[in-house]
């Protein structure tokens, strides 16, 4: 009774014992039936990621919705709306051809990829998906009684989860991921390097500045700064020429970074 109920998209209320009798979804409600054209718009490694996204966008926030499901009145707001993103997303998982067809080669993948999708889009897009697969699973898993139709989705997207794990494997993914992660990394020492420089460099022009600020003060006292200089430190009296060299040097505003070797 209850499997015969399920078929015509009955769903048992958890603690409720009864169940809202709907008529059997249409067709194109079943993810393997729904396609979306999913096209690249914006540039950069993550463009295809952000075409998934304009489609489905699983993320914690919405496991975490279901934990207000006790809320009166907000039960069936709140199922429905997380079941519409498990039925956007295995749609997305079916438009694409590299979630949806495994491959005996990493070139046979790449060969049937649309002429802007390299390889590094595809395995972010495939890492993106991932974790929006084990996020569905885990709202199937919170749900309770699903319905037929629902039952299947959970079926297409363990599928997806294997496909998504195998062709990463093919592309070599975590590999890409971590040359990622290492041209990041250098990215960031070459800023953290330049930040430590410029500190340097503007405690020197602060040192600078004092020392040409009290060497301005004096020089513009005219020859009274140059006679007590040379008596009090015996030092041969400096010229002009001599005086202005330094007080240039002194104020030199532009940091020079060192030559790379």
């Amino acid at each position: 009774m209850i499997r015969y109920m399920q078929a015509l998209g009955c769903m048992i209320l958890m603690g409720g014992g009864f169940c809202i009798m709907t008529a059997p979804l249409p067709a194109h409600m079943i993810g393997s039936q729904s396609t979306y054209d999913i096209q690249i718009t914006a540039y950069g490694d993550d463009a295809l990621v952000q075409a998934i996204h304009k489609y489905s966008y699983l993320t914690k926030a919405d496991v975490d919705k279901w934990k207000y499901s006790w809320v009166p009145g907000l039960r069936e707001y709140v199922r429905g709306s997380v079941m519409d993103k498990i039925r956007n997303f295995v749609i997305v998982c079916n438009s694409l051809y590299f979630v949806k067809n495994l491959f005996q080669t990493s070139q046979d993948l790449m060969d049937a990829a649309q002429a802007n999708w390299t390889s590094q889009r595809i395995c972010l897009a495939l890492n993106d998906l991932e974790k929006q697969a084990d996020y569905a699973l885990a709202l199937f898993g919170d749900l309770g009684a699903i319905t037929f139709v629902e039952q299947q989705w959970k079926n297409e997207i363990n599928g997806y989860i294997k496909n998504i794990r195998i062709n990463k494997s093919l592309l070599r993914c975590p590999e890409l991921k971590v040359a990622k992660k290492d041209k990041e990394a250098k990215k960031l020492k070459e800023e953290e390097n330049k930040l430590k420089y410029n500190k340097l460099w503007w405690q020197n022009m602060q040192l600078r500045w004092k020392v040409a600020k009290d060497i301005g003060n004096n020089v513009f006292n005219g020859t009274k700064w140059l006679i007590q200089t040379a008596n009090e430190y015996s030092a041969p009296l400096l010229s002009a020429g001599a005086v202005w060299f330094a007080y240039n040097k002194l104020f030199e505003l532009s940091p020079k970074m060192p030559s790379a070797k």
